[in-house]
């Protein structure tokens, strides 16, 4: 949809590059468990880089929800919820790409110290 990537390479759209998460605040956007949420803070996750964490502060939830960055993506450029099979092709992707293993990220990882691209900057 809007990146394309392979086991050593990802790369996005120009127009996905010029995004930020802080875009979402204040939109209402779909997370993962399909109900839409009116954003008040999001975080990266940093067990698993493929999503972030949507008001994780929010009492009704046990630390937050959370949305496939494809899917965040995807709505903040207006196109919508892309289908569940083009965000598991995303998460696949970035698994291989950062070697992360069923439990997530346990230990220091790389992207921790620098998002190499990954992650839409935070501003």
């Amino acid at each position: 949809m809007h990146f394309f990537g392979n086991k050593n390479r990802l790369s996005f759209s120009p127009e996905l590059q010029k995004l930020k998460i802080s875009d979402a605040i204040g939109k209402t956007i779909v997370c993962e468990d399909n109900v839409p949420r009116r954003v008040v803070e999001i975080v990266y996750s940093y067990r698993w880089p493929w999503r972030v964490i949507i008001n994780e502060k929010d009492p009704d939830s046990n630390n937050g929800h959370y949305c496939n960055m494809l899917s965040l993506s995807s709505q903040l450029l207006g196109k919508g919820v892309p289908d569940k099979e083009a965000q598991d092709a995303f998460s696949r992707t970035v698994r291989v790409r950062f070697n992360v293993g069923d439990e997530g990220v346990t230990r220091s990882h790389p992207l921790e110290k620098k998002h190499s691209g990954l992650v839409l900057p935070f501003k």
